[in-house]
């Protein structure tokens, strides 16, 4: 029985030893490590590296031959060679004679569909059949010198200013940085009858693939724009990009006038600033000056000349005829800079009262009339006390030039004289007004105009004061502000909830925020419900105002947008909606924030940056006038990034903070939000006189 025992035991050892030794000897063969293998492109060499495994515990003798092959299935190129393949891993090259810069542009673009072809094949009898290894890689895999070379820069340029154009070299396919590519950039500047403008920059990628170059802009450039030519090479690999640097070469003329309202007989005098397009003050410049009627007959023209502060002026005395109507002003060249302003030349009498006119509300709801009351005030003080009046509701006031007369249309009348004391009420039925505005999706309010003509019954003067009633669905509007058309999935919603009464003060809300779908029935409830399903509340401050920074939903396979309702209630339970809906979409994206909008002067920009991308390089500028004051790049880490800009005497009044990133070879994002720093603009004039007392006679 132990006999037995023991040889089952010795049979089961000699099968586990047969069967370790048959599969050792199948795991000792050659592999071609297809991930670790690369297509080189290099300045000297071209060809494939083949990273082979060879696990038989000795070298090996081998035919190793690669082929290159287009997408049409033709081999481009080929090359065949003995390697003795040791035990282990190592890369082996094998070069090919093939030119990456002798293709045209569209075989280069299809280059990552080209493929390579690979035998290994041993020459021992024995092994090569068992050994013999082939296999076909694409070369978007294998490839890491190929590039792809894009210009990120600023739209526009500023004459004599400094254009900073950033570029970045990534791979094609994977969006990886490709570091050491050597980059050669010019910008030509092309004005008539001048020779161009050639400026030159040159660098070298890093790690990040970013390489920064700077041109300084020349001053009194006056072509629209220029082209700006990058060379990027690397290798064999020569890629160009192109793009236009845009100019804002329109200067700027400012006109103003001694007052808005002119009669016949008198003078206007007017005065035109022209600057250049940097704000410099154009001195001797030409600066045609004319003024003409309604109709376009030129009545008034001077050539005028700039001072060296950049001023011109001209006055022009109104003929006593002149037709009565609204006259155009301007200063400047249709064809190039040009600005104008409209005065108004009206006769006018000094009157001997005055009418006034009040309403007993600021706004009218639904079913509500209006009680106007009109009076009349002599200019002593004293009250009109016999006066007859007529309201009327204007439709169409238009002045007509040619018969030099108002047109109007009136619908509605309310006439009668005053009591007493002077008063007239008029009890104005607002419900046509009502109905023309139910009929409207959009509008919440529209404001009737109206005018009330009180006549003196002792002196048969007549007065006139227009004036609007404004009539509303709802007592309270909620407002809705921010990206409705760019939010993305990958962050939460974000935007700014208002609260107003009609009359347009602030009112301080509670707003409840309920979701549905397109059509959805839950959004079309009476303005006194909420319904739906609240997703989330509010309530605005004293300003009216509240901003929503966290609501997250989930992506909606059936669609691309998110439909909300708004639904405000004030302390006294007056109530206002609206409904709106959001572009959200699976898509990249960041957003830049400041640590406020108000900066005092000297005072650091402090900027915070949120993305979908968790680790990216983003390049962060400061510009005012289109005129980069400040640029520089910044990491993201796990989708955030904080900085401090430092102060800059050229921050004054707006300027835009602006974010921008590759995400992919293909794609980017981009954000931008704007600061102020208010600067106090007004003329100060100070007045001393030379001493504090003057005898008569003195000066």
């Amino acid at each position: 029985m132990r006999r037995r025992s023991w040889f089952f035991v010795f049979l089961c050892l000699l099968t586990a030893s047969l069967l370790f030794s048959r599969l050792t000897t199948a795991s000792a063969t050659l592999r071609v490590d297809e991930a670790a293998t690369r297509f080189l492109l290099e300045e000297r060499r071209t060809g494939a590296s083949l990273v082979i495994e060879n696990s038989t515990g000795s070298e090996v003798p081998a035919r190793v031959r690669v082929e290159l092959i287009d997408p049409q299935g033709r081999i481009r190129a080929s090359s065949e060679r003995d390697e003795i393949i040791k035990e282990g891993i190592a890369p082996h090259f094998i070069p090919l004679a093939f030119q990456f810069s002798a293709l045209n542009d569209t075989e280069r673009k299809q280059f990552l569909w080209y493929r390579l072809r690979y035998h290994v094949a041993p020459k021992d009898s024995s092994s090569a059949a068992e050994n013999r290894r082939s296999g076909i890689i694409s070369l978007s895999n294998i490839t890491p010198d190929i590039f792809e070379i894009r210009i990120i820069a600023s739209e526009y340029g500023r004459e004599g200013a400094r254009y900073v154009a950033r570029l970045r070299a990534a791979h094609p396919i994977t969006g990886q940085p490709i570091e050491g590519v050597r980059v050669e950039a010019q910008v030509k500047i092309e004005e008539d009858e001048k020779q161009p403008v050639i400026l030159k920059a040159s660098g070298t990628t890093g790690m990040d693939g970013y390489c920064a170059l700077n041109f300084d802009l020349p001053r009194g450039i006056t072509t629209d724009g220029a082209d700006i030519k990058v060379t990027a090479r690397r290798g064999q690999i020569i890629q160009e990009a192109n793009d236009t640097i845009h100019f804002d070469n329109l200067s700027r003329i400012f006109i103003s006038t001694d007052k808005p309202l002119y009669q016949p007989g008198q003078t206007l005098h007017a005065r035109a600033l022209h600057f250049s397009s940097s704000m410099r003050a154009m001195a001797d410049a030409e600066m045609p000056f004319k003024i003409t009627d309604p109709e376009g007959t030129v009545v008034f023209r001077a050539q005028l000349k700039t001072s060296r502060f950049g001023a011109a002026a001209a006055d022009w005395v109104i003929p006593e005829n002149t037709r009565l109507g609204e006259y155009t002003i301007s200063f400047g060249r249709e064809d190039s800079s040009y600005a104008f302003y409209r005065v108004k030349i009206s006769r006018y009498d000094l009157p001997n009262f005055m009418a006034t006119v009040k309403s007993d509300r600021s706004f009218y709801l639904p079913g509500q009339k209006a009680e106007v009351e009109v009076r009349a005030t002599y200019l002593f003080g004293q009250p009109v006390k016999r006066g007859r009046v007529r309201v009327v509701l204007e439709t169409e006031r238009e002045w007509n030039y040619r018969e030099q007369k108002w047109e109007m249309k009136e619908e509605e009348k309310y006439e009668g004289e005053t009591d007493a004391e002077g008063r007239f009420i008029a009890h104005v039925n607002l419900e046509k007004t009502h109905e023309a505005l139910k009929d409207s999706d959009w509008s919440r309010f529209k404001d009737a105009t109206y005018a009330a003509y009180f006549t003196d019954i002792s002196t048969g003067r007549t007065e006139q004061r227009r004036f609007d009633l404004r009539v509303t669905k709802e007592p309270i509007h909620v407002y809705v502000s921010g990206d409705e058309y760019n939010q993305s999935s990958g962050l939460p919603l974000e935007f700014y909830v208002s609260t107003f009464y009609p009359d347009g003060t602030p009112a301080q809300c509670e707003v409840f925020i309920t979701k549905g779908s397109e059509g959805d029935e839950d959004l079309k409830i009476a303005p006194n419900r909420t319904g739906g399903r609240r997703v989330a509340g509010l309530t605005t401050n004293a300003y009216g105002l509240a901003k929503i920074s966290n609501l997250r939903f989930p992506l909606n396979e059936a669609g691309d947008r998110v439909y909300l309702r708004f639904a405000a209630r004030d302390t006294r339970g007056s109530t206002g909606h609206v409904n709106e809906d959001f572009s959200y979409q699976k898509k990249p994206a960041i957003r830049v924030r400041t640590g406020k909008s108000l900066y005092s002067e000297r005072e650091p920009l402090s900027v915070k940056l949120v993305s979908t991308e968790k680790d990216t390089n983003v390049i962060v500028d400061v510009s005012k006038d289109m005129q980069v004051l400040h640029s520089r790049m910044v990491r993201l880490r796990d989708g955030q990034a904080s900085l401090e800009i430092p102060y800059d005497d050229r921050f004054k009044n707006e300027v835009a903070v602006l974010a921008y990133a590759d995400i992919t070879a293909r794609d980017y994002v981009r954000d931008s939000h704007t600061v102020l720093y208010p600067r106090d603009q007004d003329l100060k004039l100070e007045v001393r006189p030379g001493k504090e007392t003057y005898r008569p006679g003195e000066e």
